[in-house]
């Protein structure tokens, strides 16, 4: 009994009373039990106060001023003690709320169902929690309807509710399966009422957590705290259940700090508390690692840990050196954020399907992976650093963690970065893909790199691979080892290739790493046997090789030399020759000579210490390291280093040098080839000369002479050259071959040793020498065999340098390759005597010997080429007779002996060039016809010529005036055709045959030197020029079909002879196929009969086979030319009438022609073609006499007829365009007064009609998506627009009678007038075309001529767009109205609103969708030429009702005031474009509203009020704002705003806006409370709700007439202050106001959510923010559903008033209108469908139809279409009802459609308008 007492605000004691009768009739009370409440006097008006309220509420509801979603919600709590008579005590907290959380949300039927009294209940509710009791047992919670109920829960609390009940037993809440409006109520006041009291009883007990001290007292109430959250089943969906999920959805949505933090710290205070959701830099974790790591039970009870972490104490828990404990003390050190609460709790938040974070493997590395962040939450420590002194602590605890990580799939490719590298000094480093650390247990050889070695457990725990994941650790290589050890060994000796280092210089280096030189070299060897384990030892010395290569240069190898520790580099192992046993002989010999001498051996006590031990892999290494007896390489490199150290200087005697040579002999096979190699050897001071003496080969040419030579002077040859010879030892052979010395034949030493010095011999040595020389040629005299041959060969040719032959007059000798063969013609007739042997050597057997020696014999090329230039040179001064026998001997020896000796291609392109040739001359008759081509000496004889470029003689009548002519006599070699002299003429470049080109150049140099003579000339000249025109034409007609350059030349050439006239004409004044009267001459002549044999090759020149339109053509020119713009003479016009009337039949069968065009005038005169114009309708000749223009002359004159005349003039104006009088013309109307006219009133009407408007724009549409069209558009929409712009801007006049005239020019042509029925004019003005339509109302006409003729204009008007339709077009102007769309439809003429062409940006006049509200700024007061608006046509507020505003979609067209810069904000006016017409109108700026784009969380304070300007790039643009919801501006300029910034800007607006009119200021005031209202800024509430606070008290201010001018912002505080006065905001009249602004504001609020998760889905799905967001935000408009039910409800009502005119007319007392009330109903019907149209998509509303069927079929409602059905056939349509018409004579509507009838039709729209409006109030519901 006493839980009754929890919710009764009115009772406060129940007491139990027993009456007892007495036995004396009396009655006596007894008190058998009493429950009290006890309440603070704080608590008491805090209940007090919330029941005033409800009560208060309670009466507003009632008196329906105000509905539900009006009430405004408060939250009370409180605690209650409660004592009864049986000394029980309970404490309860108990939290009482009136309202609904989100009024908006409740569903419209219940405050339907409030509104209309079907529903009386409150939104009341709230919770119970017992804190404290006496009891030893508690009751199970239960609900209450402020009395406890019988039906439980398992919540830890008392849920209380204003329920609606079941009706039978009252004693459970309503429940059904149809979701009435009571199941409805009961569900909006568990989740919005009671839910939202639950979560604030959890705060509130939080508060009371975080107020103890004491740690024991903290442990009780946490856990008491975490049972209180209630607990969700995933299949429960009854009252309770959606209840506890909402509990978890407030949280979540108001982001409440409801949990405590793991701590490290002790006390309760220090611990944190955030959302589930955390924050956006702060992100919290729910703790499961028990399940996620086995080993330990999962779901422990949390409580305070030794390590301050609140977690229930078991025995499990307990156990710290657990992984899970573990990773969660490291986590927890380094800053890891988890939740201290129960796992259940997390799991209950997912039932609730809501999304919370748990920790993971991924989050731990994003969380770790912000480590190198600023700032950041994760504190490992300071980097690099030792693990003791990080938040790890120690290696175990961070490869727990490591474990932990590498669960996540993706690890390793995410570990860059990540603080996880542990060295093997124990400290802790980044993960660094750019310095990834090693991987080896040999690190002590870098002591100095610890850092650089990755600790191995690390690696173990983190999985990690050298092969996959080289960018964290690499392998410990050899290549890597080398790098390291100049930083460690920093000494230049170490690494010097070709030195040695003591070992223990070694101790220096490593000592201050604690590391010793012995241990530090063993480890070396050991690491290098790690890499010779496994691997075949088939390839060890390639391998080896490699393994080394890095160290090469690095004194690594330990060695005794002369009982001597030292290095060598790795590069000279092979030096070291260990001791070998077994070696015999020579090899014996050899190792002790090196031994002796101090070659070094190998120091065991490192290589094969005991920590390696004599393993198969070190004797492996050193084996292939190491040199031998056998390897002559390393015997040859131990002396190299021998020589090197001076060792081997005067050390060793003959006999071991010469062993060591006989062993390098022996051994040669295997030495290296190459220089390095041979220079080796050849620097041992071993060899024996011929001194006998030991010596070194190097630096010396060696050679080795076979057999013995006089000696004599032979030490001078060696000096002088630097030679060696030696003596010659064959068991040395090999040896020497090896070295290359070289072995000296008796010829080879004479040639290259002793001629080269022969002049510095003595004369007794050389002549010893030349002695021997004879002799041993003598040997060879008589043999004939092939070496012999070669040998004396070789003696000959170094001898022909030997000087030994005077030359006379010079006094010295000279060699025999100084003189000529005085047998060679040639050289006889060029040379002069001294060039010739002297006596006696040119005797012949002298002659015989020096032509061996060298005698010069032979008449080379390059001879012939010295003598021709010798020739050429001395030919310019003239021509002697010992010049031409030079030429004519040198011109025959080239035809003759150098062509039989072969063509040599470098000799003849020399030669050809060369001007040594004696010329042919041509006959007189042809050098009178034209001069010879040549260039003279002064006494004109010509000058010697080249043979490039010349021509035979026997072709002298084809070239001779523009090619030279080689010699006459040299024709006979190409008469006989001696092919060898023809080839060799080819060669020089002679045309044996002449080029087409030259042939026709020589007849253009005749023909014109012709064409110039005097007539007497001509007349002499005549029979030749004939003649040679005969040869010219027989050559060219067989070749110029192979060069059309020819033809070129001649076609432009006057080179057809008419000889009778002495005339030349060209080719193409010729037609073969012509009679004789039909020449033009001089112009056009048929072809001389002694030519017809080349008729074709005429042809190609440009002759025809008759006269052409080009030709003719040519003949106008040719006489305009000569005319000189005078009249023409008889002669002239009558070829011109003929050339004209030849035009004009060629151009009409089809010919074309290219040339200008010049055309006979009725003025006698040529004209060129653009200035001539033709009459071309003779009705018009008569008017334009007076004309300026020229005009072609008459037919007549061409014998033609007119109509003739105009086919061939339009034919000619496909190639020419002639003007024709119609088109330069132009006909007006001659001014007069308008007068009424029938007609004329008809087709304006007409013109306005929609119907027949929707025809015209069918048709226009039709004709532009035609694929012809296609390409000569743009834009389908703006060039439909402008079509019918034309058609909506045709005047039509009435004249009594209509007058026009020419005009030409602007000026009138006089005597033009004329009368007609009818005329259509375009006319232009301000750059566009219109028409006027003139109508005689005298005169009659055909209806059809006049829509032909205007469906013409308009066409033209349209380019010619609309031509494949002229049809169609013309017939709609006089077909009926009402049969337009049927003819049209028959037509196959689409409707408009489907062409799949349309623009992505809709259609101006476009009702902006209500879910993209939320983009309009509201705060932007300036706009721009052709940006894209939202103008506001309606807003519920300015009639004090609640609702969504409706805008449409215009265009900007200019500011009105934009001269003014100055001029205020909001004053400025706009003018608008709102429909696609072009319909303008002028408004004021507060009514316009720019568009924003939402990405991310607007930032209020970077979006204060802000007045934009234009963008400089604008003019052309429709710039699309994308911006955070309405607000944010991506602006790179814009800077944060402090407060006082956006409080003082908005004074200024509250201040202009005042001046305005009330209206105006209401609507600034709402657009700024919109801006700034905090249930529409959620992520930024803090600063909108003071902005909002200080809005209000501002408006409140100018309410009272007070100046905001002195409201200030303290710049140190941000706080207000006004005159020293605080504000209160107290109940005004703007109280509704600001209410109904909330609703607003919170509808925008869901609208910017819904808006952000699609853009969020759009752009995980793959959708980029690009330029494209323009248009995919526009077509949202179209192609998206844009439901308007502000509009549906204004239709419905128009649909309502109708029924309600319906049963006026009805019931309208003694004359009801029963057809008209017919006709009502079915206009209510056809209205409230077009609602529903709206309410559901607004852009794709269809066309009216007369049939409801038709107008419901696309609303996919059965019900609705049944109706439809029904009415229409109770109906039959509109005009039925109206129109006798329709009906049997004599029957009219009102006799057909009495009451019955109307009854049931208004029965049936009833129920349409019913169903309507259920449907349009159910798009509502869905949409909000």
């Amino acid at each position: 009994m006493s839980e009754a007492l929890l919710f009764v605000n009115s009772v406060e004691r129940i007491s139990l009373v027993e009456v007892l009768e007495e036995k004396s009739g009396a009655e006596t009370v007894n008190v058998s039990y009493h429950v009290a409440i006890h309440m603070t006097e704080e608590a008491k008006k805090t209940r007090r106060e919330f029941h005033n309220y409800v009560l208060k509420s309670a009466e507003k509801l009632a008196k329906k001023k105000a509905s539900l979603r009006d009430i405004a919600s408060l939250e009370v709590s409180y605690q209650m003690e409660i004592k009864d008579s049986e000394n029980n005590e309970d404490v309860w907290w108990i939290v009482q709320r009136f309202g609904f959380d989100d009024p908006q949300s409740v569903p419209e039927e219940i405050v339907r169902s409030m509104g209309t009294g079907d529903l009386g209940l409150l939104p009341r509710g709230g919770v119970a929690y017992l804190v404290k009791t006496s009891r030893k047992t508690q009751k199970q919670s239960r609900l209450f309807c402020f009395l406890p109920l019988p039906v439980t829960t398992d919540l830890p609390v008392h849920l209380n509710g204003h329920f609606s009940l079941d009706h039978e037993s009252r004693r459970d809440l309503w429940k059904d399966e149809h979701k009435t409006y009571r199941a409805e109520w009961n569900r909006c006041l568990m989740e919005g009422v009671i839910a939202p009291a639950y979560a604030k009883l959890l705060c509130n007990v939080r508060d009371h957590v975080k107020r103890l001290d004491s740690y024991d007292d903290a442990k009780v109430e946490m856990e008491k705290y975490f049972k209180l959250f209630p607990k969700v089943e995933k299949s429960d969906f009854s009252y309770v259940s959606k209840m506890s999920k909402s509990v978890y959805a407030h949280i979540m949505s108001r982001k409440l700090d409801i949990l405590p933090l793991q701590s490290v710290k002790k006390d309760i205070k220090a611990v944190q508390w955030m959302s589930p959701c955390g924050e956006t830099s702060h992100k919290v974790f729910f703790d499961n690692l028990e399940s996620q790591l086995p080993e330990l039970p999962s779901a422990p009870t949390e409580i305070y840990r030794s390590s301050g972490v609140i977690r229930h104490e078991t025995t499990a828990s307990k156990k710290d050196n657990r992984t899970s404990s573990i990773v969660r003390k490291v986590l927890g050190n380094c800053g890891f954020s988890m939740f201290a609460c129960p796992v259940r709790i997390f799991k209950w938040f997912q039932k609730a399907d809501i999304e919370v974070s748990v920790v993971s493997p991924d989050a731990v590395i994003d969380f770790f992976a912000t480590y190198a962040n600023y700032p950041t939450r994760c504190k490992v420590g300071n980097l690099p650093g030792k693990i003791a002194d990080t938040r790890y602590k120690d290696k175990p605890s961070l490869v727990a963690l490591l474990r932990y990580v590498t669960n996540a799939s993706d690890y390793k490719m995410r570990l860059d970065g990540l603080p996880f590298l542990l060295t093997v000094d124990d400290a802790v480093w980044s993960f660094d893909s750019n310095r990834p650390t090693y991987a080896s247990r040999f690190g002590e050889l870098a002591p100095h790199l610890p850092h650089r070695f990755i600790n191995l457990e690390i690696m173990s725990a983190l999985k990690l691979n050298l092969i996959s994941e080289p960018h964290l650790c690499i392998e410990f290589r050899v290549e890597e080892f080398a790098k390291t050890l100049p930083d460690l060994i920093d000494d230049k000796p170490f690494f010097d290739p070709e030195g040695s280092y003591p070992v223990g210089n070694l101790d220096k280096f490593l000592q201050p790493y604690k590391t010793e030189s012995h241990n530090w070299l063993v480890t070396f060897w050991s690491f290098l046997q790690q890499f010779i384990a496994g691997t075949s030892p088939e390839h060890d010395k390639e391998n080896i090789a490699a393994l080394l290569s890095p160290l090469t240069n690095c004194c690594l190898l330990p060695v005794l030399e002369n009982d001597k520790e030292l290095l060598y580099p790795l590069g000279k192992a092979s030096a070291v020759i260990p001791q070998q046993f077994g070696a015999d002989g020579l090899n014996k010999e050899i190792i002790s000579i090196l031994h002796k001498h101090g070659v070094a051996q190998p120091n065991t006590k490192y290589i094969y210490s005991t920590q390696i031990g004599l393993t198969a892999e070190i004797m492996r290494l050193t084996g292939c390291m190491f040199g031998g007896i056998q390897q002559p390489h390393s015997v040859l490199q131990a002396l190299t280093l021998l020589l090197r150290k001076k060792s081997l200087n005067d050390h060793l005697d003959k006999s071991e040098g010469l062993s060591v040579l006989r062993y390098l002999s022996a051994n040669i096979n295997s030495l290296k080839s190459g220089d390095d190699i041979r220079s080796t050897v050849k620097a041992l001071p071993f060899f024996i000369n011929f001194c006998d003496k030991q010596i070194s080969l190097e630096g010396k040419s060696v050679y080795v002479l076979q057999q013995d030579i006089p000696n004599i002077d032979m030490d001078i040859c060696m000096e002088k050259q630097n030679i060696t010879i030696l003596k010659s030892d064959y068991s040395l052979r090999p040896l020497f071959e090896y070295l290359q010395c070289e072995w000296l034949t008796v010829e080879q030493a004479y040639c290259k040793v002793i001629f080269k010095d022969f002049s510095n011999l003595s004369l007794g040595g050389q002549q010893m020498h030349m002695k021997y020389v004879g002799n041993y040629l003598s040997s060879f005299r008589h043999s004939h065999s092939e070496e012999s041959d070669m040998k004396r060969q070789q003696f000959f040719e170094r001898i022909r340098s030997l000087a030994f032959i005077p030359k006379v007059g010079h006094g010295q000798l000279f060699p025999p390759s100084e003189f000529y063969d005085p047998g060679n013609k040639i050289f006889k007739i060029i040379h002069e005597d001294d060039k010739f042997p002297p006596e006696p050597y040119n005797k012949l057997e002298w002659l015989s010997i020096l032509r061996d020696c060298g005698l010069v014999t032979d008449l080379t090329n390059e001879m012939l080429l010295a003598y021709a230039k010798m020739v050429a040179a001395n030919a310019q001064q003239g021509l002697t007779p010992i010049l031409i026998d030079q030429s004519k001997a040198l011109t025959d020896h080239v035809l003759t002996t150098v062509s039989g000796q072969g063509i040599a291609e470098n000799f003849t392109e020399s030669i050809k060039q060369i001007k040594f040739v004696v010329p042919g001359n041509v006959t007189e008759p042809l050098e009178r016809l034209h001069p010879q081509f040549g260039d003279r000496y002064s006494n004109n004889s010509l000058r010697f010529i080249s043979f490039h470029n010349s021509v035979l003689h026997k072709h002298q009548e084809l070239v001779w005036t523009v090619q030279n002519l080689i010699p006459e006599w040299i024709n006979n070699y190409a008469v006989h055709k001696i092919t060898k002299v023809n080839e060799m003429l080819e060669a020089l470049g002679v045309l044996l045959d002449p080029d087409i080109k030259s042939v026709a150049v020589n007849a253009e140099n005749i023909f014109q030197s012709f064409k110039q003579s005097s007539l007497e000339e001509k007349r002499r000249k005549v029979e030749i020029l004939e003649e040679v025109s005969i040869k010219l034409f027989e050559h060219l007609s067989k070749f110029s079909s192979n060069d059309k350059t020819a033809n070129n030349i001649l076609s432009r050439t006057p080179c057809v002879l008419i000889k009778e006239t002495f005339t030349l004409v060209r080719p193409t004044q010729i037609a073969i196929d012509v009679k004789s009267e039909e020449e033009i001459k001089p112009h056009l002549y048929k072809l001389p009969n002694e030519f017809g044999k080349y008729v074709a090759f005429l042809q190609d020149l440009g002759a025809t086979n008759e006269f052409t339109a080009a030709q003719f053509a040519m003949v106008l020119a040719e006489i305009n030319k000569g005319s000189r713009e005078q009249e023409l003479n008889p002669e002239d016009i009558r070829a011109c009438c003929k050339a004209m009337k030849g035009l004009m039949t060629m151009v009409k069968s089809g010919q074309s022609f290219s040339e200008d065009l010049f055309l006979l005038c009725q003025d006698r005169k040529l004209h060129h073609y653009s200035d001539v114009a033709f009459a071309d309708n003779e009705s018009d000749l008569k008017r334009i006499k007076e004309f300026k223009r020229p005009l072609l002359i008459d037919a007549g004159f061409l014998r033609l007829l007119h109509i003739e005349m105009k086919e061939s003039l339009q034919d000619l104006s496909q190639l020419k365009k002639i003007k024709f009088v119609s088109e330069i013309v132009r006909e007006v109307v001659t001014p007069g007064q308008n007068v009424p006219c029938e007609f004329a009133n008809k087709m304006t009407t007409r013109l306005k009609n929609p119907v027949f408007l929707n025809g015209f724009e069918r048709i226009v549409r039709h004709c532009l998506t035609l694929p012809a069209n296609q390409a000569k558009i743009t834009n389908v929409d703006e060039t439909c627009t402008g079509i019918v712009r034309v058609l909506k801007g045709i005047q039509i006049f009435g004249r009594d009678r209509v007058l026009t005239h020419f005009t030409y020019e602007g000026e009138r042509i006089e005597n033009s007038e004329n009368v007609v029925p009818f005329f259509v004019e375009n006319t232009s003005a301000g750059g566009c075309n219109s028409l006027k339509v003139y109508i005689s109302s005298t005169v009659f006409f055909s209806e059809s001529d006049f829509s032909e003729t205007l469906a013409k204009a308009i066409n033209k008007l349209a380019l010619e767009l609309l031509t494949p339709s002229m049809c169609e077009l013309s017939s709609i102007f006089y077909r009926p109205i009402a049969g337009i769309n049927e003819y049209l439809n028959g037509r196959k003429i689409r409707e408009t609103g489907t062409d799949a062409t349309s623009s992505f940006c809709p259609t101006l006049g476009t009702r902006v969708p209500r879910d993209v509200q939320h983009l309009l700024i509201q705060d932007e007061f300036v706009f721009y030429p052709q940006q894209l608006v939202a103008f506001e046509l309606d807003d519920p507020f300015d009639r004090n009702e609640r609702g969504l505003p409706t805008f449409i979609l215009v265009e900007v067209c200019a500011r009105l005031d934009a001269d003014n810069p100055s001029a205020p904000i909001l004053s400025a006016k706009y003018r608008i474009r709102v429909n696609r017409e072009g319909e303008e109108k002028t408004v004021q700026a507060s009514c316009l509203y720019a568009f924003a784009r939402s990405r991310e969380t607007p930032n209020l304070q970077q979006t204060a009020i802000v007045i934009s300007t234009r963008p400089e790039n604008a003019e052309n643009e429709n710039t699309f704002r994308q911006t955070d919801a309405e607000n944010s501006r991506e602006n790179d300029e814009s800077k944060q705003r402090s407060l006082i910034d956006i409080v003082e800007e908005m004074k200024r607006l509250l201040k202009e806006a005042s001046s305005q009119s009330p209206e105006e200021l209401k609507k600034i005031i709402r657009r700024l409370c919109l801006k700034w209202h905090p249930d529409k800024n959620l992520n930024q509430k803090e600063l909108s709700t003071e902005v909002f606070q200080i809005l209000q008290h501002l408006i409140e201010r100018l309410k009272k007439g007070e100046s905001i001018d002195d409201y200030k912002i303290s710049k140190d505080t941000d706080q207000a202050s006004a005159s020293g006065a605080s504000y209160t905001r107290t109940d005004t009249e703007f109280d509704d106001f600001f209410d109904r602004m909330g609703e607003r504001a919170r509808q925008y609020d869901r609208q910017q959510e819904n808006y952000r998760q699609s853009s969020s889905r759009r752009n995980t799905s793959g959708y980029h923010h690009s330029n494209h967001d323009y248009e995919d935000f526009f077509r949202g408009f179209t192609h998206q559903p844009n439901p308007q039910p502000e509009e549906a409800r204004r239709w419905m009502r128009q649909a309502k008033h109708d029924l309600r005119s319906a049963v006026n007319d009805g019931t309208s007392g003694l004359s009801p209108s029963f057809d008209w009330m017919c006709i009502k109903c079915f206009e209510a019907s056809k209205i409230a469908i077009r609602a529903v149209q709206y309410a559901r998509d607004s852009n794709k509303m269809p066309e009216f139809a007369e049939s409801l069927t038709s107008l419901s079929s696309d609303l996919n409602d059965s019900e609705i279409s049944c109706l439809c059905r029904e009415l229409d056939s109770l109906i039959t349509s509109i005009g039925h009802l109206k129109y006798p018409s329709q009906h049997g004579f004599p029957q009219v509507p009102c006799d057909l459609y009495r009451e019955g009838k109307a009854i049931s039709a208004y029965q049936l729209s009833d129920q349409i308008y019913e169903r309507c409006s259920r449907i349009i109030e159910a798009a509502d519901d869905e949409f909000d």
